[in-house]
């Protein structure tokens, strides 16, 4: 942005430049005239210099801006496999959950394994909620209300879990 503003400057300054040196010549000073357009010449030599500078600081920023949606790609596939293998695991032990369920004879069994549950869950939002904020970083926060709306979810089942805790104690 500074290198475009000082190229503005520049081309204002070389449209001054020449100016002077029509206004130079109509009142018979070629000298100054003569030595208005060398000024001009240098001016829109460094404008010349400043426009590929300005080019190739494009060029970079575009080969940059691609170079970081690849590495969100890559990154955003990883997790999404590692969040794919973590449901994997946790619906192989569903199973064994409706088991353990029947297996339940005390009120305490029963909020022991109700507080397991609710860890589990805690572990999924809390899992969900560290992959939303790096894909959130990146972008503008489109989905911001989902994310709060997890955030009171995993709110409410510490809630909970803390209930239980001092009613079990």
């Amino acid at each position: 942005n500074n290198a475009r503003l000082r190229l503005m400057r520049l081309s204002e300054a070389v449209e001054k430049l020449r100016r002077q040196a029509a206004v130079s010549v109509q009142t018979g000073k070629e000298n100054d005239a003569r030595e208005l357009l060398f000024q001009k010449k240098k001016v829109m030599q460094a404008m010349e210099k400043l426009k590929s500078r300005i080019e190739l600081f494009d060029e970079l920023a575009a080969k940059l801006n691609e170079a970081i949606s690849m590495k969100e790609s890559l990154l955003i596939s990883n997790m999404a496999l590692d969040l794919e293998e973590s449901f994997s695991e946790k619906k192989s032990t569903g199973a064994d959950s409706v088991q353990s369920l029947r297996e339940i004879s005390t009120f305490e069994e029963f909020i022991d394994h109700l507080d397991q549950q609710l860890n589990k869950i805690e572990e999924l939002l809390e899992t969900f909620l560290r992959f939303s904020n790096v894909l959130l970083e990146s972008k503008e926060k489109p989905e911001y209300s989902k994310v709060q709306h997890a955030i009171e979810i995993l709110e409410g089942v510490r809630h909970t879990r803390e209930r239980l805790h001092l009613n079990h104690s």
